[in-house]
């Protein structure tokens, strides 16, 4: 089973081509650069490519001794018969962007660095990274909650 991220990579990446040729490298960038987030891991995106050349949905062409993947006619109608699903994984793209640009880079770089040096933390360090995450949680929380209480309300006014 696929899944969620990969399913959006892969519908991604057979996009971007079905846009113009790519070679891998650059592929990854404007990828990471249209979702919004760093550098997507290589050792992803060459087994996507590999996969859908094995599939045929593209084509594998040298330009200047690198490997410049062209969609075929059958990724084309790959993408045509998965069109609804192309276009709602575009949008999905769209919010994921808009999140990262929002905080959400910031949130994940933090995130990190806290779970990389939790263990070096003093008792009083940790009380207080556990105490600001909570905070957080809950204030986060609430805004969702109420976001959902004011939709509903307005489709049951509708």
């Amino acid at each position: 089973m696929r899944t969620k991220k990969k399913e959006l990579m892969e519908y991604l990446i057979l996009h971007h081509i079905s846009e113009k040729p790519y070679h891998g490298y650059k592929l990854i960038c404007d990828i990471s650069k249209d979702i919004g987030v760093p550098k997507i891991s290589p050792s992803f995106i060459y087994p996507v490519l590999s996969k859908f050349t094995k599939k045929e949905y593209i084509k594998v062409i040298l330009h200047d001794d690198k490997k410049v993947y062209e969609i075929t006619d059958l990724g084309v109608e790959y993408l045509k018969e998965n069109s609804e699903k192309l276009n709602e994984i575009l949008e999905s793209t769209k919010n994921i962007r808009e999140f990262h640009s929002l905080g959400g880079n910031k949130l994940h770089s933090v995130y990190r660095v806290i779970h990389t040096e939790y263990s070096k933390f003093d008792p009083e360090t940790k009380k207080k990274v556990s105490s600001c995450i909570l905070n957080f949680a809950n204030e986060l929380e609430k805004i969702v909650y109420e976001y959902k209480l004011n939709h509903t309300e307005n489709e049951l006014k509708d």
